[in-house]
């Protein structure tokens, strides 16, 4: 009689519990009518939250690398000294390089400090301005032109000297005037070739 009564129990609330459905104006969908206009008041989304399930590392193949110190604060200042010093004839003056700390004149110079993890063979290219004022020049590594691939730091003295000068095109009475600028470049020593 118990279990009788349980049954009749669970169909009353059932059937308490049901809503009336109304056909979708094309008949192919039923909605529950719980709200006027039919439909819930509230709808459902389900979240899923994201879990980690695989973490695997990156790596990276160290290729060359190779580093000028300070490029930015590198300058090349040129003054006018006579010909002989950087080898040249008084058929090319005005001629232009610098005075060494010894004051004997010659090539302008500058220390440029480079490190690679390969041997790296340097090399450079004076690109004159717009205006024709440099006649002709030399631009170059003195004393070696190549560092070893230990990752430390070596220093390489570059040179350049200046000859035929039209100073009058150059725009400035007096101080100082770019006249252009120097490119650095480096290869390997040794080729190296990648791939299949």
């Amino acid at each position: 009689m118990v279990k009788k009564c349980l049954i009749a129990i669970a169909v009353v609330a059932l059937l308490a519990t049901t809503v009336q459905a109304i056909d979708s104006p094309d008949g192919s969908i039923k909605q529950d009518a719980q709200t006027e206009g039919g439909g819930w008041p509230w709808t459902q989304t389900k979240v899923y939250d994201t879990f980690d399930i695989c973490t695997f590392d990156v790596i990276l193949e160290v290729g060359h690398y190779v580093q000028i110190l300070n490029c930015d604060d590198l300058e090349m200042k040129l003054i006018q000294v006579s010909c002989d010093a950087i080898g040249k004839d008084d058929d090319d003056f005005p001629c232009y390089g610098d005075i060494d700390e010894t004051d004997t004149p010659g090539p302008a110079c500058v220390t440029v400090t480079a490190r690679a993890n390969f041997n790296a063979i340097f090399g450079a290219n004076f690109n004159g301005s717009d205006v024709d004022i440099i006649g002709g020049s030399s631009v170059g590594f003195v004393g070696g032109d190549t560092i070893p691939g230990d990752g430390n730091n070596h220093d390489l003295k570059l040179c350049m000297s200046a000859w035929s000068v039209e100073l009058w095109n150059s725009g400035g009475t007096s101080g100082t005037v770019k006249v252009g600028e120097i490119t650095i470049t480096v290869k390997p020593e040794d080729v190296v070739t990648y791939g299949p």
